[in-house]
């Protein structure tokens, strides 16, 4: 098991991925043998990326010691895409360019249905993929900054909110949002069946 340290709340929040993505492929590559890629939220993003470096790009070699993929409140998932069976619809936050195509057999998204960062249901321009997009792309302040600069470009203060507080907890620490699905996977209820 090895824990990938990164920044987490770095903007924009790509930076952040990135370190990540970087750091784990860093790993596969120094690492010989199978593995198992687990993420959660912005983890999940990474290792998103790094599926696709694994599958279509330059860790193909690799791509057959990948054992399989478990996500948890992925932005990145794939349109219908969940844990077989069970699909809260809907698909990941992120833009559609950015989000993962044809997983089947080896990824598992696990996808509170409540939770809009796994389960929106619009277009590149609904208004939480926006919101996300300027963040991890844009966004450049600090974090108790965030829900001031998105109410100055429109964004009502109900998704403001709603938006900073579950992507990133209360006061961005996640622990003090234990109401919240994005940060509820680890007690979730067992899923039927």
């Amino acid at each position: 098991y090895v824990n990938v340290e990164y920044p987490r709340i770095n903007f924009p929040l790509n930076d952040s991925i990135e370190v990540c993505r970087q750091r784990i492929r860093q790993i596969i590559n120094d690492t010989p043998g199978t593995f198992i890629l687990v993420g959660h939220s912005l983890g999940a993003a990474a290792i998103s990326k790094v599926y696709k470096d694994l599958k279509t790009g330059d860790l193909s070699s690799r791509s057959r010691d990948l054992l399989g993929g478990f996500t948890f409140g992925n932005p990145e998932r794939e349109t219908g895409h969940s844990i077989p069976d069970v699909d809260p619809g809907g698909h990941g936050v992120d833009l559609y360019a950015n989000r993962l195509r044809q997983t089947a057999g080896l990824w598992w998204d696990f996808a509170s249905p409540h939770d809009f960062i796994t389960t929106v249901t619009g277009n590149d321009t609904e208004v939480y993929t926006s919101i996300y997009n300027w963040v991890a792309t844009t966004y450049t302040g600090l974090f108790s900054h965030m829900a001031v600069q998105m109410g100055d470009f429109g964004v009502p203060e109900e998704f403001s909110q709603s938006f900073i507080d579950t992507l990133f907890g209360y006061g961005g620490d996640h622990r003090l949002a234990p109401d919240r699905p994005h940060w509820d996977y680890a007690t979730y209820r067992p899923i039927g069946g």
